[in-house]
């Protein structure tokens, strides 16, 4: 499933867009189709470019027989560690996104976690995160048929997790050695401030409002509808901050397992830098992934960042190169019990 053709089912799910049936314009034949199709082509083609060019950027400065020989010594005693951390990070996910959709009783945890595991895979092959994401909203609310329950928790699973990133990265600057990039706390403390008053917007009336107004017309009225019960499920959670205290506590664990993935790598490869940059640095490695300019789950971006960001406070490149491309490669590993789940039942949640 291309990214075009995930756009078009949610519309059709949403009923902006309807689903044909003959020729017509959603045709695969119709020039709309065929536009939709050139714009996706070049978009992709854009993130390759970016992502080729900044794997030759990295790459034409390393002596690739140093990458070979750091890769060479790794101590594979540790590699079932990180795959096991990888693992029960995704488990994690699963419970923190089940948290916040169990008051459907069609939903158990065990399917969320056959969602969340074949979603990540496919997320291999998306370009930043929003495919992944409504890949997760669209197969989970057309599995229960409640898509405002499915976006809105999509939506509070995301803020969370973002939160926790800052809060982790603003803590680990606390106690780091001499050395940190200056730009990093001043970025971890904006990203939050976004955060906060990002959620405070979506729960004031006023915005709520604005937002209404700003999809007018007949055509627009199912959407106008879904996003009035997506405000009704926001208004749920708010009167849950227990149960939301605890998630972002779950959020937090998440983070810390995903940040500890690159910590044992970093000593299965024998790279001596102490723990607390990893905690500053690898928020903003997860962020940089997370934006949609690049292919397969942001390659040329992880490596560009792994590079610059841990060559500031003196890793090698070679060093932070095949560190990058180790615990990748290792979560691709953990990845493939997703394909096993997608080939048995596809991304259907019942």
């Amino acid at each position: 499933m291309t990214l075009v053709d995930l756009l078009r089912r949610f519309e059709e799910f949403l009923g902006v867009r309807p689903v044909p049936d003959g020729p017509g314009p959603g045709d695969p034949t119709s020039s709309t189709h065929r536009s939709e199709a050139v714009r996706h082509r070049v978009k992709l083609g854009l993130r390759a470019a970016i992502s080729i060019g900044l794997l030759a950027w990295v790459i034409s400065g390393l002596d690739l027989s140093t990458v070979g020989a750091v890769l060479q010594r790794a101590n594979l005693w540790l590699v079932p560690v990180i795959f096991a951390l990888v693992i029960v990070e995704r488990l994690l996910a699963s419970l923190r996104w089940y948290l916040l959709v169990r008051s459907d009783s069609r939903v158990t945890y065990w399917r969320i976690t056959r969602l969340l595991f074949t979603t990540t895979f496919a997320g291999f092959f998306f370009p930043g995160t929003v495919g992944v994401e409504l890949l997760r909203v669209y197969s989970l609310g057309r599995g229960i048929s409640n898509l405002a329950l499915a976006f809105s928790s999509v939506l509070i699973e995301r803020i969370q997790a973002l939160t926790a990133l800052a809060l982790l990265t603003l803590v680990a600057l606390t106690s780091a050695p001499p050395g940190m990039p200056p730009e990093i706390g001043p970025t971890a403390w904006i990203g939050l401030a976004a955060l906060v008053l990002g959620t405070a917007m979506l729960l004031w009336q006023p915005f709520r409002g604005f937002s209404f107004r700003l999809l007018p017309g007949l055509s627009l009225a199912p959407l106008r509808e879904q996003l009035a019960k997506v405000y009704g499920c926001l208004d749920l959670y708010r009167q849950q901050p227990g149960p939301m205290a605890f998630g972002l506590l779950v959020a937090l664990a998440f983070q810390i397992l995903r940040i500890l993935q690159v910590v044992v790598g970093a000593w299965a490869l024998g790279i001596d830098t102490p723990v607390q940059y990893f905690f500053a640095i690898m928020p903003v490695i997860i962020l940089l992934t997370l934006l949609p300019i690049s292919i397969a789950a942001g390659l040329g971006v992880r490596e560009a960042a792994f590079v610059h960001l841990f060559g500031l406070v003196g890793m090698p490149a070679d060093a932070a190169f095949s560190l990058s491309i180790f615990v990748y490669v290792i979560s691709f590993a953990a990845g493939l019990p997703g394909a096993w789940m997608y080939a048995r039942s596809g991304l259907k949640l019942a």
